[in-house]
């Protein structure tokens, strides 16, 4: 398994366009498939590595139970990279396998979930100095923490997909492999739920 330190960033010649996130992934994607090139790998995983571990830290809370899924990702999409179409984005692809992986530890773990709170929370991850490195830390945030862990289902996928990467109900729904008016009504059945829990002075 390649290192994702390995590699650079992908260089640019001076007299030519930057390329998109989305052209650059595909660029990255055939040099691997096609050419079979470490190198491509470890710029794609450096690239995604961050925001696929902070997905699935706020998924399962444990740093080691994330860092252990996290690796797990990226040795599936080593292996099936080659069955990815380039019709659709590369990350809302990824997001599938992790997806797929947080769902299984879940139910192996017998993990309740967690919801989107768009309506709750009163800042965003966006607003905060490192957003990344902030977690379930104030008094607030570890009684949100205990409301969210009673709720069933994808729906801590839903709200770290929703909230904090910002996708959109289409995208999250192609992940979960689910209607968007499903993913809908789950999602703010959850957040009422959960408001009503945040009011509970023993929670």
């Amino acid at each position: 398994m390649i290192s994702a330190r390995q590699g650079a960033t992908l260089s640019t010649n001076p007299g030519q366009p930057e390329l998109s996130s989305d052209a650059e992934d595909l660029l990255l994607i055939r040099e691997i498939v096609r050419e079979r090139s470490e190198t491509s790998f470890g710029r794609l995983m450096r690239k995604y590595q961050k925001r696929v571990y902070w997905l699935v830290r706020r998924t399962v809370f444990d740093h080691y139970d994330a860092d252990e899924i996290t690796q797990q990702v990226f040795i599936t999409l080593h292996e099936k990279l080659h069955l990815f179409r380039e019709d659709s984005r590369f990350y809302t692809w990824l997001y599938r396998i992790v997806s797929n992986q947080v769902l299984q530890f879940l139910r192996a773990q017998k993990v309740r979930s967690w919801v989107g709170l768009e309506n709750v929370l009163q800042f965003r991850a966006t607003d905060l100095p490192d957003a990344g490195e902030i977690l379930i830390r104030s008094e607030w945030e570890q009684k949100l923490q205990k409301a969210i862990e009673t709720l069933p289902g994808k729906q801590r996928l839903v709200f770290n997909m929703r909230y904090h990467d910002e996708l959109s109900y289409e995208e999250i729904a192609d992940v979960l492999g689910t209607s968007v008016g499903g993913l809908k009504a789950n999602y703010f059945h959850a957040v009422a739920k959960v408001k009503e829990l945040m009011k509970n002075e023993d929670l």
